[in-house]
């Protein structure tokens, strides 16, 4: 029993100090600018492939079914946040200001995540009043929009041009430079 255990912890500390020494030669080796350039040629390879929106089903605070593509034909900006996750709150002032800035351009549909236990439809409307928030806010209650893109993570947000292709996808939290940023590119 004992020779088994130690073959086992030789074996875990062999794979333990490989995996090290790969990691480190794979970071030393890393050089930001060719990824760039890989990105950049990949782009301009896969032109031609572009990913449709997808539509699902969301509810405004009254209870009304709405739809994503009801809001087709005009660039739009997806946000999949909850008021319960920090980095979504970091972020909504910049949402803020941009939707003040772009909404007669683009539509925004602010998504929250409510699962009816940390985020209901009054603990969210309530703080986005209080907040002094006019962005839109939209109810996943049933989860169909987070499904649809296979949202594991948030804050999480979509940027689709007016002729409904998804131009980007960004998980994590996003400043007011990236986001307008990511706005001119549907612009």
């Amino acid at each position: 029993m004992k020779k088994k255990t130690i073959i086992l912890l030789a074996a875990f500390l062999i794979i333990m100090v490989g995996a090290a020494l790969l990691y480190d030669y794979l970071g030393n080796s890393y050089d930001p600018s060719q990824l760039k350039e890989q990105s950049g040629e990949q782009k301009e390879d896969h032109e031609s492939e572009k990913f449709v929106m997808l539509d699902f089903k969301v509810y405004d605070a009254d209870g009304n079914e709405v739809n994503l593509f009801d809001y087709a034909g005009k660039p739009i900006v997806v946000n999949f946040w909850a008021s319960w996750c920090n980095p979504c709150l970091g972020e909504l002032p910049a949402f803020e200001k941009a939707y003040e800035k772009y909404k007669d351009e683009v539509n925004f549909l602010m998504v929250n995540m409510t699962d009816g236990y940390r985020d209901t439809v009054e603990k969210v409307d309530d703080f986005v009043t209080k907040k002094g928030y006019n962005f839109p806010v939209f109810y996943d209650v049933d989860m169909d929009a987070a499904a649809t893109y296979g949202v594991s993570s948030i804050p999480a947000t979509l940027f689709i041009n007016e002729d409904g292709y998804i131009i980007a996808g960004i998980t994590g939290a996003m400043n007011i430079v990236s986001l307008e940023e990511n706005i001119a590119d549907i612009l």
